[in-house]
Order: C-alpha cells, then sequence, then structure tokens
C-alpha cells in the first residue's frame, strides 16, 4: 500500500489535487487487469578515463 496521498495531503497540496489522486487510484486498485512489463535491458557500462595525477598538486598537500 502506498502513501503517496497521504504524504501529498500533509504537505499541503490543493484538494482537488487530492481527490483526483484518490479517484486514479480507486480506478486502478479495481482494475482486474495486470500489466506486464518486459525486463529491463543492461546498457553497456561506458569507460571513464582517469586523469594522470599532478606531482605538483600532490606537493602541496
Amino acid at each position: 500500500r502506498s502513501y503517496g496521498i497521504q504524504v501529498a495531503r500533509l504537505a499541503g497540496l490543493p484538494l482537488g489535487v487530492i481527490d483526483r489522486a484518490k479517484t486514479i487510484l480507486a480506478r486502478l486498485e479495481s482494475d482486474d487487469s495486470t500489466v506486464v512489463l518486459p525486463a529491463p535491458q543492461a546498457r553497456p557500462r561506458k569507460k571513464i578515463a582517469v586523469a594522470p595525477a599532478d606531482d605538483a598538486q600532490l606537493r602541496l598537500l
């Protein structure tokens, strides 16, 4: 169960927004259909170039 609507109410969102969210939530909860999402595809990782250490900067420490 989600507490998003209660959090929105506590955050001071307008009552019209809260009422609309409740209507949408009720419709979603009463819908018997189930949505199956495809499995996410792994993206290849990007290689990050490492800058060479600058000895002059290291001597300052």
